[in-house]
């Protein structure tokens, strides 16, 4: 016996069809797109914090999805089955006008009627991206890669079905929030609010069986 189950790696990019974010397996357009990021209006987790994993937690991401500080990259419907097996990663070149803020990155089942159910997530403060032993600040307004490791996962998107990749930068109050400021949160008291902008990226899939 093994897990995972990988046979391979899926790679999409996040592009723009000059409408809406798109996953697509061309390297196709990309188009930086920004959304504002206020830690007194953090985006809310889906689930009650107290109870979790005793009860089930709605899996439904569409409402959170909606509000102007989360962007989404959607994929066309597939033509078959996909299932994943193992550590998906999303690679994405950001920029921020602050020395630091935070990534949270959900990969979401989208039904034929509308709902889109979390797989699975990951997130990233800035300031690690390099080590998580010795941070580094971003410059604001200067471009930096991240590599945003995905929680492990096995699921099968049915055919007809749409995979999604979601960016913001809170999970509030599952994850505590970032207040956009370099240093130890320890010792910040003041909330800025940034403006994050994400200039391209790749979410690589591990792959059992399928594809798009």
């Amino acid at each position: 016996d093994r897990w995972p189950l990988e046979n391979g790696t899926l790679s999409l990019t996040l592009g723009f069809d000059g409408t809406e974010g798109v996953l697509t397996r061309d390297a196709g357009d990309s188009m930086p797109r920004s959304y504002r990021y206020d830690p007194a209006d953090p985006a809310p987790t889906q689930i009650d914090v107290t109870r979790y994993p005793f009860e089930n937690p709605p899996l439904d991401q569409a409402a959170v999805e909606a509000r102007d500080d989360v962007l989404t990259w959607t994929s066309a419907p597939l033509s078959q089955d996909l299932a994943i097996s193992g550590w998906p990663e999303v690679d994405l070149l950001v920029a921020s006008d602050c020395d630091d803020t935070e990534f949270h990155v959900k990969i979401t089942d989208v039904t034929p009627d509308g709902e889109s159910l979390k797989v699975a997530q990951g997130c990233l403060r800035a300031s690690y991206r390099e080590s998580l032993e010795t941070p580094i600040p971003l410059v604001p307004g200067e471009p930096a890669s991240l590599r945003i490791e995905i929680w492990p996962t096995q699921h099968c998107f049915r055919a007809g079905h749409r995979v999604r990749v979601s960016v913001t930068s809170a999970d509030f109050p599952w994850f505590a929030r970032n207040l956009n400021q370099f240093g130890s949160l320890k010792s910040q008291t003041d909330l800025k609010v940034a403006t994050n902008t994400i200039l391209g990226g790749t979410l690589s899939l591990p792959i059992e069986r399928g594809g798009l």
